[in-house]
């Protein structure tokens, strides 16, 4: 693949590629940072370790073979931290903006313009979002022995604990996540049981 349509995936996945350290079009020798660029006529793609140095893992002079490459390190960049796991499989952080938003239209009965709003939302936290993604696909939850947790509680407790929709759950561990202290009490006082 070409980098745009590269970027475009990443884009369509709600990948943010910065927050993971990796870098396109620039070679930043920093500890942990993954990146690609072009030297000369050449395509690099290098990896940085924690003293600064810095391993030059593929050189190819094709930007389409560089950028299948370079896909291929982020998908594992993103296993090693923790994203990809027994449920949360590569091809389930592969699922597209458009197919999670046509889900959510068409389950909360919910326009294009506020589905949209609702995946810009859930790209605060991407474990968050992978598991909207896995929603999205098998219209359940994560099972408890795998899904995320924020502070002991799952989108599924959430979901069964409250008044909230299942997307509402999800939208709940970003806040968790974020402020904790008032969400935690939010969750004990101010949300009703079903």
């Amino acid at each position: 693949m070409l980098k745009n349509e590269f970027l475009k995936k990443m884009h369509e996945y709600g990948i943010k590629l910065e927050d993971y350290q990796i870098v396109i079009d620039e070679y930043r020798p920093v500890s942990y940072f993954l990146g690609v660029y072009k030297r000369k006529d050449a395509w690099i793609i290098y990896e940085v370790g924690d003293r600064n140095n810095v391993d030059i893992m593929y050189e190819e002079l094709s930007e389409n073979k560089i950028f299948d490459e370079f896909y291929q390190e982020v998908l594992e960049r993103l296993h090693s931290l923790g994203y990809v796991t027994i449920n949360i499989s590569k091809q389930v952080i592969q699922t597209s903006e458009e197919y999670v938003c046509n889900f959510l239209q068409k389950k909360y009965s919910i326009s294009k313009f506020d589905a949209k709003d609702i995946w810009n939302d859930l790209k605060y936290d991407f474990h968050v979002l992978n598991e909207v993604k896995y929603f999205a696909l098998n219209d359940k939850f994560v099972p408890s022995n795998d899904c995320y947790k924020v502070e002991g509680y799952s989108a599924q407790d959430i979901y069964e604990k409250t008044y909230l929709t299942e997307i509402g759950a999800y939208n709940y561990l970003i806040y968790l996540k974020e402020d904790p202290e008032q969400a935690l009490k939010d969750l004990k006082n101010g949300l009703p049981r079903k």
